[in-house]
């Protein structure tokens, strides 16, 4: 039975709160997807001049700064662009938070963080300075809450540190493995799969008049033996072609192996690498950073390409400690599940359900916690 949802950021007792870690000593950095740099762009035209131009920068929530370059009478409106971008990342209180760039007669201004900011000309010297509408509006990344997974979206930001997100079914290609095989008189047929921890042997299953009839036998084996097993529906699927057996994770980030065995002189071959050149676009456990934690709040955001918070504190990943499910901890044996559905995605569970991954058993402690460093990660 799935438990109630993972976490209650009201709470007053963190060891009694759904989705609470329990202890974090080792962690690392993590930064959730979601968030945007703003990128406004300011164009110059007509016939400079000498003398001074004039942007005004007001970051959100903040004082207005001018910032100014001073033309000279030879300079076009591409040396225009390059110097006001020169004077953007030379002035203090505008270069911590943005970084400027130009190209022709065209000034970016991008932000170093999601802080929205605005730019209006204050002042010309011939021609025109047209501020123009953000190429991208500010997003701050979506919240992540204590105790959901992570998993890794890329594998560095600009200054080197891990890239997260919440899992979600589409962050990964499911896993896929097919079989040619060839069918002839009295073969037998076997096959098993391991999903979800379980190893199923299906069959035996006897030629059928020819290999196409052989595989359509086979595939409605396997499916009536997938959707038998305790969690119905969510583990490996079977399609056919007249010549191939096609199995697919029916929960993309979940995985299997799987092996046709068979007697006789047919025959029955793996087409490809076992998991489709596996990577952590495939599988949540190769991908899976941790689970969110803040030390010293009790709701983790990932706010900006720091991986800091606007309060200093750090946002980090705890992936060898212990995350609460609930207050009481699961039946014996439980499973521990990550879901991977919209809305749900990372949050923990102790039983199988549609878009749910399992990553193993007897995980839980005594106390309704489960000790990640059992995952081994």
């Amino acid at each position: 039975m799935a438990l109630a949802p993972l976490f209650n950021q009201n709470s007053q007792n963190p060891l009694a709160t759904l989705g609470q870690v329990k202890s974090s000593t080792k962690t690392r950095a993590v930064i959730a997807d979601g968030a945007a740099a703003q990128l406004t762009t300011v164009t110059y035209g007509g016939a400079p001049s000498a003398g001074t131009y004039t942007l005004t920068f007001t970051p959100s929530g903040g004082s207005a700064i001018s910032v100014s370059y001073v033309a000279v009478g030879s300079d076009t409106n591409a040396l225009v662009a390059a110097g006001m971008a020169d004077a953007i990342n030379n002035k203090i209180g505008v270069s911590n938070y943005v970084l400027a760039y130009s190209s022709s007669a065209t000034l970016y201004v991008r932000g170093k963080g999601t802080r929205s900011f605005t730019l209006a000309s204050a002042a010309v010297s011939g021609g025109t300075q047209t501020v123009n509408a953000n190429t991208t509006d500010a997003a701050a990344a979506a919240d992540v809450e204590v105790g959901r997974a992570m998993i890794l979206s890329s594998t560095t930001t600009d200054n080197g540190t891990p890239k997260g997100k919440r899992p979600v079914s589409t962050a990964f290609t499911a896993q896929s493995q097919t079989w040619t095989i060839t069918s002839a008189a009295s073969a037998i047929f076997f096959v098993d799969i391991t999903v979800n921890g379980v190893t199923t042997t299906i069959g035996p299953i006897a030629h059928n008049t020819n290999t196409a009839t052989t595989i359509d036998d086979i595939d409605t084996a396997v499916d009536a033996a997938m959707d038998a097993l305790a969690d119905a529906g969510y583990n490996v699927v079977a399609t056919n072609t007249d010549t191939t057996l096609i199995l697919t994770a029916d929960v993309p980030g979940a995985t299997f192996t799987s092996l046709v065995r068979v007697s006789g002189s047919a025959s029955a071959d793996v087409v490809g690498p076992v998991f489709n050149g596996q990577t952590y676009l495939y599988e949540l456990r190769k991908g899976l950073l941790g689970f969110a934690t803040c030390q010293g709040a009790s709701n983790a955001s990932f706010t900006d390409s720091s991986g800091v918070w606007p309060g200093g504190l750090p946002v980090s990943c705890a992936y060898d400690e212990e995350v609460c499910l609930a207050a009481s901890a699961p039946a014996a044996g439980s499973g521990f599940w990550v879901s991977v559905a919209s809305g749900t995605d990372g949050q923990v569970y102790s039983s199988g359900a549609a878009n749910r991954v399992w990553l193993g058993d007897n995980l839980w402690t005594l106390d309704g916690y489960a000790n990640l460093s059992a995952l081994n990660l």
